[in-house]
């Protein structure tokens, strides 16, 4: 199926959630000389123009909230001061996908390696001149769970690894977790950062109670904006399941998870957690 289109929720709770810790990891990765590689699954467009006309639009209670609130933790500053940065101080219009945040953060000497194979996705994803005119981007039209073992491991031993499918029916749900564990078999050392929504059926919490019975170093991140309906309808929240994360990335996100609850949830419904191999963060 190729009928999800990212340009609908792009700038929504779970992207906030996402890039910030992909900035996190990022920087991170950035830390030292040694070149690296990311490699995004799923990239999307790469950079979105956000519906300034729709009212409902769902970037209004994501990015649009860090945007018009006063921050007092560092790192969601700075990631609001990043998307910032390509808009300017006046109306927030331009929101950036995984590939825009790679190529913010990435130095001249990383790789950025892209996959998209919804096709009007893969068409804006070339012909945007910020990632057209970028030596460090590659870009596949292949789909990125398959084409992922033929990239790893990168040259330089360093990488961060994107998954965040749509997750358009079940199968999915078992695909990303196979591609993950190939990728682990082929470069053990790399960084995992698996992305999945929170909605009403129970794939998702399939997915990351056998996730968390793999025998490594890991970090779950889940954020819950709102209760669920009644009916079921809808994304109440969303997770990232970080393999291989830095020591740094648990603590940054426990001091700043209240923050971004306060942001972005709704009061007396919206909860974080953290887990990680040794218990609850």
């Amino acid at each position: 199926m190729r009928s999800y289109r990212h340009h609908f929720h792009a700038g929504n709770h779970a992207d906030v959630l996402k890039h910030w810790v992909l900035m996190l990891l990022l920087e991170h990765l950035g830390k030292k000389d040694k070149p690296f590689r990311v490699i995004d699954t799923h990239a999307g467009a790469g950079y979105y123009i956000l519906n300034a006309t729709d009212p409902q639009a769902e970037w209004r209670s994501g990015i649009q909230r860090l945007w018009a609130g006063s921050i007092r933790a560092p790192s969601l500053a700075r990631l609001t001061e990043r998307v910032a940065g390509l808009n300017g101080r006046g109306h927030l219009r331009i929101y950036p996908g995984s590939p825009a945040w790679a190529q913010l953060i990435c130095r001249p000497n990383d790789e950025i390696r892209l996959f998209e194979w919804h096709p009007t996705d893969h068409r804006a994803l070339v012909a945007h001149p910020l990632i057209q005119n970028d030596p460090r981007v590659r870009i596949s039209s292949d789909d990125g769970l398959s084409g992922l073992k033929a990239l790893l491991p990168p040259p330089s031993r360093r990488g961060l690894v994107i998954i965040d499918p749509p997750y358009e029916n079940a199968a999915e749900y078992h695909r990303v977790k196979e591609a993950l564990i190939l990728g682990l078999n082929r470069f053990p050392t790399g960084i995992y950062a698996l992305w999945y929504p929170k909605l009403a059926k129970q794939n998702a919490n399939i997915l990351t109670a056998a996730l968390e019975q793999l025998q490594l170093s890991w970090l779950h991140i889940h954020l819950q904006v709102k209760r669920p309906q009644p009916d079921g309808w809808g994304m109440t929240g969303s997770g990232m399941f970080v393999v291989n994360p830095p020591w740094t990335l648990g603590e940054t996100l426990a001091s700043e998870l209240d923050e971004l609850v306060r942001l972005l949830g709704v009061p007396g419904e919206a909860h974080w957690h953290l887990r990680h191999p040794d218990g609850v963060a």
